[in-house]
């Protein structure tokens, strides 16, 4: 593996740490502003930052460079010179990983690169478990969407943002008809395969901004930012007919021909939903309201369901 190293600081620096480094790594010179827009936007695995001259301004440039290195836990090596304690203990304070002596010695450098790239692998590759870790934990495993336990982190920080901002939000709850029966004649890969038909199809109707999440069982949620009710029915209309045009298909000749329904109850946030769970109620009641008037379609809170 080649490392990438940024280097700042006078250019004779770099040729000296490339012949260091060898083919174990790539060093680049760059100046101070395209270094820190290099580390924000593509990375780097190690910044060398070589004060010649640790004047004021040189320490307020290092400083800023290691605050962009710390976006991304990306490690600093300052080079000081040797006979300027002073600037050794300023960078320290700064923040910087580490600190080698000017002029270079290429033993030492090489040691102390060499630590803070270990560090960075392991930094790298524990940040990596725990992204994996979290999305399983938020991730429903049949069908790829967010599961309840996100939803319940999430939905009152949405509420809160949409009351505090002026604007509208819609839930969405859609429940699989006579999901059941599809288990007991197909057996459970094929409900398994009804429920990723409808996800596709919702993931494919709403925006990224909205939240799709499989709530439990058959029953699916959409949390919609920013949408009035009459646009989040008019999507909710156009789903329920795609989900019922489109057979669920699949390996098993009949079940792949077998079409389902969806009944979808829509809610906007109000006045009177104190929280996220208040609105989701209400959008739960109009879909019991869906089911109760036959199924395969779409109610909306605060009409059909007070009725």
């Amino acid at each position: 593996m080649i490392e990438k190293i940024l280097l700042v600081g006078a250019k004779h620096h770099a040729s000296t740490l490339a012949m260091l480094f060898g083919d174990a790594a790539q060093v680049e010179a760059v100046r101070a502003a395209d270094a820190a827009v290099r580390i924000r936007d593509h990375g780097t695995d190690l910044l060398i930052v070589a004060l010649d001259q640790p004047g004021l301004e040189n320490l307020r440039q290092l400083a800023r460079l290691r605050a962009a290195a710390h976006s991304n836990d990306t490690p600093v090596l300052a080079l000081v010179p040797r006979n300027m304690p002073d600037a050794l203990i300023k960078a320290f304070d700064l923040g910087v990983s580490d600190c080698a002596g000017l002029p270079i010695d290429g033993g030492e450098v090489r040691a102390r690169a060499a630590a803070l790239l270990r560090r960075k692998r392991m930094l790298d590759r524990i940040s990596t478990e725990a992204r994996a870790t979290q999305l399983l934990a938020n991730t429903d495993a049949v069908t790829g969407l967010f599961n309840r336990r996100y939803l319940d982190s999430q939905l009152g920080e949405i509420v809160t943002r949409a009351r505090a901002g002026g604007l509208p939000l819609v839930v969405l709850m859609l429940d699989i008809d006579a999901f059941k029966p599809v288990n007991d004649r197909f057996g459970h890969a094929a409900g398994d395969r009804a429920l990723q038909a409808v996800a596709a199809r919702l993931s494919s109707s709403v925006r990224g901004s909205d939240m799709v999440v499989r709530y439990g069982g058959d029953e699916l949620v959409v949390v919609m930012p920013d949408t009035d009710l009459a646009t989040a029915r008019r999507i909710a209309e156009r789903l329920r007919a795609t989900v019922e045009a489109t057979p669920i298909g699949g390996t098993d000749a009949h079940a792949a021909d077998m079409r389902i329904t969806v009944s979808i109850g829509v809610a906007a946030l109000e006045p009177g939903d104190v929280d996220g769970p208040a609105l989701l109620h209400r959008a739960d009641a109009a879909l019991f309201v869906a089911k109760r008037a036959g199924r395969n379609r779409v109610e909306t809170a605060g009409s059909s369901a007070a009725a």
